[in-house]
C-alpha cells in the first residue's frame, strides 16, 4: 500500500512536469531496450520503465532515468513488514494482559463490595458507641452543673447572711443608748431581715430540688430510650427466630411427596444432639399434638435455614445488587447428620 501511495505521488508529479512542455517535446533515453530503469514522454504520453526517477536535460530532450527511489520503497517495505511480524509475535502477550486487566478488574469490584460492607457495620458499630459516651457525658455534666450551681447559692446567701448579722450588730453596738424606740426599731428590723433570709434560704432549697428532679428526669429518659432500643433488637431477633420456623415448615411440606401431616421439628447445635431420626422417632412428640395419637413419625429430609444475608443492606443500596438476597437454605437430603449440621427436621407419619 505504501509503495502503490508512492508510485502515484511520482507520476503525479511527472505528469505536472510534463504539462508544462510543449507538444513537441519527445523525452527519451539512449537506449530503452537495456535493463536501466528510465521514463519517455512522446506527445503527452508517459513511459516509465524500472523504480526510481532522475530528470535530466539533452539536446534531444528531457531523459528520466534511475537513482534511489527504488531503494527507498523497498526499505520502507521491510519497515511495514517488520511492523507487522512483530504485531504477530506479541499477539499473546497482549491477550494475556487484557484477561490479566479483566482478572484485576472482577478483584478490584469484589474488594469494593466487601469494603462498603464492612464499612457500614463499622458505621453502625461506632454510632452506637457515640450514642452511649454522649448520653454519659450529658448525665455526667448536668449532675456537676446540679452540684455545681446550688453549692455557689448556698455559699452566697450564707454570706450575705453573715454580712448583715454583723452590719446590724455593729449598728446596734455603735448606738448603744437607753432610747427604747431605737432599741426596739433595731430589734424589728433585725427580726425582718432574719425572715427574709429564711425565706430566701427556703427559695434556695426549693431551686435546687428542681434542678434535681430535672436530672434525675432526664437520667429517666435517657434509659428508657436506652431500653427502647434493646427491646426493639430484642423484637426482631424474636421475629427473625419466627420466620425460620415459617420457612422450615413451609419448605418441609413441599419436600414431602406424600400426602398426610408434615413437622418442621427444631433441632439444636451441639455435638450431643441426636440426628433427625431419632428426634423424628420420639415419641415425646406425639404429646405435643393430639392429631399424632396412636401414630409415629419419621424422618425424610434434613434443613439448615439460615438467617438473612443481607440484613444490613438497605433496599435503596443497589452497590452490591439490584436484587437482594434474603434467606438461604441447605438441604442435606438425609436424616443421620449429627453435631451443627442440620437446624430442622423434615417429619411426617410413618
Amino acid at each position: 500500500m505504501m509503495m502503490m501511495r508512492v508510485a502515484v505521488c511520482v507520476c503525479v508529479v511527472l505528469g505536472v512536469l510534463v504539462a508544462a512542455l510543449p507538444p513537441a517535446v519527445v523525452l527519451a533515453v539512449e537506449d530503452p531496450s537495456s535493463n536501466e530503469p528510465y521514463m519517455r514522454v512522446d506527445n503527452g504520453e508517459v513511459h516509465i520503465w524500472g523504480n526510481d526517477v532522475v530528470l535530466h536535460s539533452t539536446d534531444a530532450g528531457l531523459d528520466v532515468s534511475a537513482s534511489g527511489l527504488a531503494d527507498e520503497i523497498s526499505k520502507l517495505a521491510v519497515s511495514v513488514q517488520e511492523a507487522q511480524d512483530l504485531l504477530a509475535d506479541n499477539t499473546d502477550d497482549i491477550v494475556a494482559l487484557s484477561s490479566a486487566l479483566s482478572v484485576v478488574n472482577t478483584t478490584f469490584s469484589t474488594s469494593m463490595s466487601t469494603l462498603r460492607t464492612d464499612t457500614s457495620m463499622e458505621v453502625s458499630t461506632l454510632s452506637t458507641m457515640v450514642s452511649s459516651e454522649l448520653s454519659r457525658q450529658l448525665s455526667m455534666l448536668s449532675q456537676d452543673m446540679t452540684t455545681s450551681v446550688s453549692t455557689k447559692i448556698s455559699t452566697a446567701v450564707s454570706s450575705l447572711r453573715d454580712e448583715m448579722h454583723a452590719s446590724v450588730i455593729s449598728l446596734g453596738t455603735s448606738l448603744r443608748t437607753e432610747d427604747g424606740v431605737l432599741r426596739a426599731a433595731i430589734d424589728n428590723a433585725t427580726s425582718l431581715l432574719a425572715t427574709r433570709l429564711s425565706t430566701l434560704e427556703d427559695d434556695v432549697d426549693v431551686v435546687v430540688e428542681t434542678l434535681t428532679g430535672n436530672t434525675l428526669k432526664q437520667n429517666e429518659l435517657l434509659a428508657l430510650a436506652n431500653d427502647t432500643i434493646d427491646l426493639r433488637k430484642e423484637i426482631e431477633a424474636i421475629n427473625d427466630d419466627h420466620h425460620k420456623y415459617e420457612i422450615a415448615q413451609a419448605t418441609c411440606t413441599a419436600l414431602n411427596g406424600n400426602g398426610g401431616w408434615v413437622y418442621a421439628v427444631e433441632r439444636y447445635c451441639s455435638t450431643s444432639s441426636p440426628s433427625c431420626s431419632s428426634i423424628c422417632a420420639d415419641e415425646g412428640l406425639q404429646s405435643q399434638d393430639g392429631q399424632l395419637n396412636g401414630y409415629n413419625l419419621e424422618c425424610f429430609n434434613s434443613l439448615h435455614v439460615y438467617s438473612r444475608v443481607n440484613d444490613e443492606q438497605s433496599p435503596e443500596d443497589a452497590s452490591i445488587s439490584s436484587h437482594r438476597l434474603t434467606y438461604k437454605i441447605y438441604k442435606y437430603n438425609s436424616c443421620g447428620g449429627g453435631g451443627c449440621g442440620p437446624n430442622f427436621c423434615c417429619c411426617r407419619l410413618a
